[in-house]
């Protein structure tokens, strides 16, 4: 088992407030499985989850990065505008 911190960033900080931001999780765990534990957790940001860009200790990854314990994982919604 590992221990990650999550943020949610922009609107999903306030949607999302009340979530717990440590959590463990399974050894070996990518990004992308953890949208879906994530999800699991919240099932209100699943849809959200999807279109996101992650950032694990401030760098952008994909999907396929393997978390490590320890890491911080900050979730960032689109952003729209001119």
């Amino acid at each position: 088992m590992m221990k990650l911190t999550f943020r949610f960033l922009g609107r999903f900080s306030e949607d999302l407030s009340d979530v717990d931001l440590e959590h463990d999780f399974d050894d070996g765990l990518a990004v992308g499985q953890l949208r879906g534990e994530i999800a699991a957790l919240v099932p209100e940001s699943a849809d959200r989850l999807k279109t996101c860009m992650v950032a694990v200790n401030t760098n952008y990854v994909n999907d396929d990065q393997v978390l490590k314990e320890g890491d911080e994982v900050a979730f960032l919604p689109p952003v729209s505008g001119g």
